[in-house]
């Protein structure tokens, strides 16, 4: 009752936001485009970026995390990070009457190399490189600070550095966690979308029927994660650079 109860004053206050949404999807007729540029989509362009601190988002730093786990093996080879980057470029603005629809492509790399623990004699060289972008939309309504997000595709990609190293079970992941207003009705969405990936990088299309979501208490966020298995000789790591925002208020 107390959770019914909990959500129900939640949707009301939401309802102005949220039923924008709804509404937002049905036509184009009254946009207007404010802002509008083609995506760097070149690694080696977005890594100097990165690197530089180039950013059109300042609060993409806590979006990132990189964590790599051994999995098989028993020497005190390991590998960690050396480095985190990331950079985010604004793509579009698109005002249409109230609601202002921002769109982003955040780009997370993360260096890998290997080292022994036993004398923590780091490799000078790198061994992989991950890369994950993540491109999403933010929506604000005029005269308020809340808003609510939504994933539109994710990129992934892997360079593997050191001959030594082979790279296997490469897969992304989108997440989409929180409340939505759809059909006249609030709906609680946990979306998922999760692909394979055989080749050295890969896209992946987010469903047209997601819907943006808003925080509800302390659940609700947008992620993309790029994960994959390293192998070096017979042992093996599991690492994954990830990406995530919560909805909130500005």
């Amino acid at each position: 009752m107390r959770k019914l109860l909990f959500l129900l004053i939640l949707s009301l206050t939401l309802l102005p936001i949220l039923q924008v949404n709804a509404q937002g999807n049905s036509t184009k007729s009254d946009e207007v485009v404010v802002f509008s540029k083609q995506p760097i989509e070149d690694t080696e362009e977005l890594f100097e970026r990165a690197k530089n601190g180039i950013t059109d988002y300042s609060n993409d730093k806590k979006m990132l995390n990189f964590e790599i786990t051994k999995t098989s093996g028993n020497t005190d080879l390991d590998f960690k990070v050396k480095e985190k980057y990331v950079t985010t470029q604004k793509i579009k603005q698109v005002n249409k009457g109230e609601l202002t629809i921002t769109s982003y492509a955040t780009t997370g790399i993360a260096e890998v190399q290997s080292y022994s623990k036993s004398s923590d004699k780091t490799d000078s060289s790198l061994s992989v490189k991950y890369y994950n972008t993540m491109y999403w939309d933010s929506y604000t309504k005029s005269g308020t600070t809340q808003y609510f997000l939504k994933i539109t595709k994710v990129y992934g990609k892997w360079e593997i550095l050191d001959n030594k190293v082979q790279i296997s079970n490469k897969d992304i992941l989108a997440v989409q966690e929180g409340l939505g207003y759809t059909s006249g009705k609030y709906v609680y969405y946990n979306q998922i979308i999760a692909n394979d990936v055989s080749s050295s990088y890969t896209t992946a299309y987010t469903p047209s029927s997601w819907e943006a979501v808003a925080r509800t208490g302390s659940v609700g966020q947008i992620s993309s994660r790029v994960s994959s298995d390293i192998k070096r000789g017979t042992e093996t790591w599991s690492g994954y650079c990830s990406l995530t925002e919560t909805p909130g208020y500005q």
